[in-house]
């Protein structure tokens, strides 16, 4: 068996590996007439021709080094057995089954990534040669990063999940997502998370790092996004702690959130469809380019749904940017994000809630009262200043 050395897996250490009627052996076999080998021949009756043939050997597959082929050796032996976690023969002489059949493999960690970093031009540059950190992030690294999961680190708080900011002891900052004690809602929407983030790579999409399964409630590491949402820039401004957004960047939010919408609806195989795009999934780096966060609720189109006009699907989203028509019909199209996106362009326009109940009854809805300024012709008296 020769596993494809491509691929990030060989064979693991636990592999008992017994070889049959042998004319010759490797001297780090073992072919004593006392070794388990034998002893597996005489009981099992599928090898009893084996024990009239020569020499039964055994060894063992992988350890330190990387091994991808368990074969017969040219010109020695004519079969072979792999058994997994076989503790020798004191367990079955003791009378104890033999295991199942079988050969165990390994997922084998991908090589640290090399860059060169230079400087200088001709005869005057100078290159160093660098490793790229792993990370490796382990329960106890994170409960001390986020101080035991303080309310102070809370950097973000939905219906069933929460982000804190972890600072770890090296000064690297992720953001640090957990499901809400008790929520297998949260779970799921986590779950779907990791399958959606795992297919999509775009600079305007927020990166999912890592994920740690050591506590109670799987954990998902993100990139750290500094400047928070969209929302809390628009909104949450009054304060005096930030400076309202200027016009030049509030059209480069829109476009790179387009551009991310665009690329999960026509680029990604299979094509994506969010589910809810509102200003609190948009994130500001801290040079305010904009990167959609929250795939939890996402859905991937499947190959036989690609050519259908609209997948049926339950409503699911937040209120205000919910599209109407999905919500009505239960039918779940692109269109559905542009609705969500489209709301997100009148908060940005009018710097506005989704949904403000101290607007007049019927301008609760911010689409619903953009749409009446539109035909009384007075759009722009609810344009920001």
């Amino acid at each position: 068996m020769h596993l494809n050395e491509t691929l990030p897996f060989s064979m693991a250490s636990g592999n008992t590996v017994f070889l049959f009627n042998c004319t010759a052996h490797a001297p780090s076999m073992n072919c004593t007439a006392s070794g388990a080998c034998h002893s597996y021949v005489k009981k099992h009756a599928d090898f009893g021709a084996c024990v009239r043939v020569g020499v039964c050997c055994e060894y063992k597959s992988g350890g330190t080094r990387k091994e991808y082929v368990v074969r017969v050796h040219d010109g020695g032996c004519a079969a072979y057995q792999s058994l997994v976690d076989l503790n020798g023969t004191t367990a079955v002489a003791v009378g104890k089954r033999w295991p199942e059949p079988g050969v165990g493999i390994e997922w084998v960690a991908p090589q640290e990534r090399v860059y060169t970093k230079c400087k200088g031009h001709g005869k005057d540059s100078h290159c160093k040669v660098r490793k790229k950190k792993k990370m490796l992030l382990a329960g106890i690294e994170i409960k001390k990063a986020t101080n035991d999961f303080s309310q102070e680190n809370l950097i973000g708080s939905g219906g069933f999940g929460e982000v804190f900011k972890g600072t770890f002891d090296d000064g690297t900052v992720f953001a640090i997502k957990r499901a809400k004690l008790g929520s297998t809602k949260g779970i799921d929407q986590m779950q779907n998370e990791v399958q959606i983030l795992c297919q999509v790579n775009h600079r305007s999409l927020v990166r999912l790092l890592g994920c740690c399964l050591e506590l109670e409630h799987p954990l998902l590491i993100y990139e750290y996004i500094s400047n928070g949402t969209l929302f809390n820039y628009l909104h949450r401004h009054s304060s005096g702690s930030r400076e309202p957004l200027k016009w030049h960047q509030r059209l480069k939010i829109a476009h790179q959130t387009a551009e991310g919408l665009c690329y999960l609806h026509s680029a990604a195989k299979p094509p994506i469809y969010h589910r809810d795009v509102k200003s609190s999934n948009i994130l500001l780096d801290d040079k305010l380019d904009a990167k959609v966060s929250d795939f939890g609720l996402s859905r991937l189109v499947e190959l036989a749904e690609e050519n259908n006009s609209h997948i049926f699907a339950s409503a699911q989203g937040t209120r205000g940017y919910l599209d109407l028509e999905y919500y009505r019909n239960f039918q779940l199209t692109d269109k559905s994000d542009i609705y969500g996106f489209g709301v997100v362009l009148m908060e940005l326009l009018t710097a506005q809630k989704a949904i403000d109940f101290n607007r007049e009854e019927e301008s609760v809805n911010l689409a619903m009262y953009g749409k009446r300024k539109m035909v009384e012709d007075k759009l722009m008296d609810v344009v920001d200043p």
